[in-house]
């Protein structure tokens, strides 16, 4: 969405605006970067209440493939479910440290 977009929605009355909290986020930027680039969704807008699940593809055959090809790209053992998108930037920190 560019700039001239999101001027408009903002004089929208009807557009409500919400604002979700990033400050983890902008900490872990570089490893929040990984963790996008290797779930295929590299300009993806996250905040720290983003999970994973929000990007897992919605057709069933999809899933186990690109569960398996996200878990390669990151080198790490991650679970499917109920995990932020924070999480797993510290566990790709964590991973990277060692």
């Amino acid at each position: 969405m560019n700039i001239e977009a999101v001027k408009a929605l903002c004089q929208d009355p009807n557009t409500p605006i919400v604002f979700a909290a990033s400050d983890e986020i902008e900490k872990l930027s570089h490893w929040v970067q990984l963790v996008l680039d290797a779930i295929g969704h590299s300009d993806a807008f996250v905040s720290d209440r983003s999970c994973l699940s929000d990007f897992v593809p919605m057709e069933d055959d999809e899933i186990v493939a690109w569960h398996a090809k996200t878990q390669a790209n990151l080198g790490i053992k991650i679970p499917l479910r109920g995990t932020s998108i924070i999480e797993l930037a510290k566990m790709v920190k964590a991973a990277k440290a060692h």
